[in-house]
């Protein structure tokens, strides 16, 4: 024991008492005549025999060494401490108590106590302590502070801080508890012995629960990497809140942690950031093109976002000025939730965004009727088409029913087949008709119903006949007028209601359709030309019509026989020679009592053949007979004298002639008409 003792002048008489059990006391001093006021150093050696406790506890105070000899401490007694047998219990703060062989005998150390043992050790109650063994004993550690400063055996951490100090620790297995114990490093550089390592065998993280605290105590670069647990064995479980590929941040450093079978990596990946997460509309209706936007801070210009809708990552997008983008158009009705994760680069640290729940609404639809053909008419087939899409800003297609109404009469309910539908009826009376559609919706697409249609059907057109049943006709006969209505295309149906014959504008009778046909008998006519025609007079389905005009003729003239083939015009290029009368006895079948009868007076001016009024009256040439030897009545308009009774030496044979080229001449007229 070394003792400092400012003595006074003169002589100093030194008693030392022995402890008991001592063999001897022996003081010492360096100086024979120190002068006064001068430092003196005794030395006590004390000899004893080693301590034996058997039965006892030994609890060591603040501020005292233990040593044990080559002998060592011999501690007998074997109590229970927390449910088991513990030689060494941790519970108080002494200095370094070493090469203590404790046989089953416990000793109590107060809070950061420094001790070598050789037995099982327990650290607990709030204790501290830090454990540099020389053999590998087994350590339990529950709601304490335990520091492994050299090799300890197999590590229960039940609760409390298991902390490795730079210089590292090795263990056997460790085995943490899910009582929620913590593992703590510290980092004071990349070199060896400059940072926490817990060497160790197997590794147990029960629950996933052992919080992993991490002091820095450098100024770390990007890049610089750090193994702060080894297995020799085999390594489980994770670090809370802390799983594979996790980031999480030191102050300025951000840290990502990652595990593989027998390591735990913290890595710097720089300084910390934080990303968020917008939407460019919320909420968006379906097939509406939305972009989502990360914005990280710092603006890095590298690294990149990766994007995640409802789990589902999609490729990397590129950061530019501190933002990455995300369109999509394709997200379904509903709740979604949207995830953008920044890698990291250009010296700061990844991040990930909150999660952002995004809503995704039925859009609105557009539906429009349009019709072909624009005019439709009695019976003609219309068609109606509804076409149902995606009002702005959503998109698609619509699927599912619709429902035409014709004047608020349900036509029932069809399908949709490419967001079209389409109704066509013939059935529709002449009049206005009103036409809606409804759409009943899908799970994309809210129903909706179009601008109601305006339609009018219209009277079909109709075409009217005529026929006669005798043309020409003599005075007095009765000729029969008949007629036939139809309706024109695209119309169709039968008309009815009545036709009105007329001659010219007088009328010669009304008549009710039967079917689609009317006649009218009529004996009336005088003699010439009629024009005739029949008017339909429409009814609520059909429009008004007149036939073309047929011109009856009513003559005297007998119309037996058919005049001859005028198909081919006679061949007038060369003049007849007019120098000798010519010889009608030979002219076939002509009739000169015919011509006789005709009051030349009355229709022609002989002074000029073609003021013929009513050439058609003459008797045709083929009414002429050979040989006739009738005559001739006198003509006296004509101007010339003739006999009326002999042969032809003395008939007006030029007046025939021209009589006869113009009957013929009308007649090819009226046929060819």
């Amino acid at each position: 024991m070394n003792l400092l003792r400012l003595l006074p002048a003169g002589l100093c008489v030194i008693v030392w008492s022995a402890p008991a059990g001592a063999n001897r006391v022996t003081l010492n001093t360096a100086l024979n005549a120190p002068q006064a006021g001068s430092p003196l150093d005794l030395t006590a050696d004390v000899s004893a025999p080693a301590p034996s406790f058997t039965g006892s506890s030994i609890t060591l105070e603040p501020g005292v060494t233990v040593t044990a000899t080559s002998g060592g401490a011999s501690f007998i007694a074997t109590p229970t401490v927390s449910g088991g047998n513990a030689p060494i219990v941790l519970n108080g703060a002494v200095n370094t108590v070493s090469d203590l062989d404790a046989t089953g005998s416990p000793i109590t150390l107060g809070a950061g106590a420094s001790v070598n043992v050789s037995e099982l050790i327990v650290v607990q109650n709030n204790g501290s302590a830090t454990l540099n063994l020389t053999t590998a004993l087994p350590v339990f550690l529950n709601a304490a502070r335990l520091t492994i400063g050299g090799t300890i055996g197999p590590l229960t951490v039940q609760s409390g801080t298991l902390l490795v100090p730079p210089a590292g620790g090795t263990t056997g297995d460790v085995d943490f508890k899910p009582a929620s114990p913590a593992f703590s490093v510290e980092l004071d550089g990349t070199g060896a012995g400059q940072h926490s390592q817990l060497q160790a065998g197997n590794v147990t993280i029960e629950g996933n629960t052992t919080s992993l605290a991490v002091v820095v105590g450098y100024s770390p670069s990007v890049g610089d990497s750090f193994t702060i647990l080894h297995s020799s064995g085999a390594l489980s479980g994770t670090f809370f809140q802390k799983p594979d590929g996790a980031m999480f941040s030191v102050g300025t450093t951000t840290f990502v942690i990652n595990y593989t079978s027998t390591d735990v990596t913290l890595t710097v990946v720089g300084a910390a950031s934080s990303t968020t997460l917008t939407p460019s509309v919320a909420p968006s209706v379906f097939g509406q093109s939305l972009t989502f936007t990360a914005t990280i801070s710092h603006n890095p210009s590298s690294g990149t976002v990766t994007f995640a809708v409802d789990g589902v990552s999609g490729a990397p997008v590129a950061v530019s000025s501190g933002q990455a983008s995300f369109s999509t158009s394709s997200l379904s009705v509903g709740a979604h939730s949207i995830d953008a994760s920044y890698g990291g680069g250009g010296g700061y640290a990844a991040s990930n965004a909150p999660t952002l729940s995004h809503t995704v609404n039925q859009a609105s639809v557009t539906v429009v009727i349009n019709q072909s053909p624009t005019s439709p008419v009695y019976l003609q087939q219309v068609t109606f088409t509804a076409t149902v899409s995606a009002a702005s800003p959503g998109s698609g297609m619509p699927t599912g029913s619709l429902t035409f109404f014709i004047d608020s009469a349900s036509q029932g309910l069809m399908p949709l087949s490419g967001g079209q539908q389409t109704l066509s009826t013939v059935f529709l009376p002449v009049g206005p008709h009103t036409i809606d559609a409804t759409y009943g919706g899908d799970g994309n697409f809210k129903g909706g119903s179009a601008p109601t249609l305006n339609d009018t059907i219209f009277k079909a057109d109709t075409s009217t006949s005529l026929n006669s049943s005798l043309n020409p006709s003599p005075p007095g006969q009765s000729v029969s007028f008949s007629t036939q209505v139809t309706s024109l295309s695209p119309g169709g149906g039968l008309p009815s209601g009545t036709v009105t014959f007329l001659d010219g504008t007088t009328p010669l009778g009304t008549v009710t359709l039967s079917g689609t046909s009317a006649q009218l008998p009529v004996s009336t006519l005088s003699l010439g030309t009629h024009a005739i025609t029949v008017q339909y007079s429409g009814d609520g389905n059909f429009n008004v019509s007149t036939s073309p005009t047929v011109n009856q003729l009513v003559t005297n003239a007998d119309m037996s026989t058919p005049p001859p083939d005028m198909s081919a015009p006679p061949d007038m290029s060369t003049p007849p020679d007019m120098s000798t009368p010519p010889d009608l006895t030979a002219a076939s079948d002509l009739a000169m009592r015919d011509l006789a009868s005709v009051d030349l007076a009355a229709t022609a001016d002989l002074a000029s053949a073609r003021d013929l009024a009513a050439p058609a009256d003459l008797a045709a040439p083929s009414d002429l007979r050979a040989g006739d030897s009738g005559s001739l009545p006198p003509v006296a308009d004509a101007g010339c004298s003739c006999s009326t009774t002999g042969g032809h030496a003395g008939a007006p044979w030029p007046l025939v002639l021209a009589l006869v080229v113009l009957y013929i001449a009308r007649r090819r007229t009226r046929s060819l008409g």
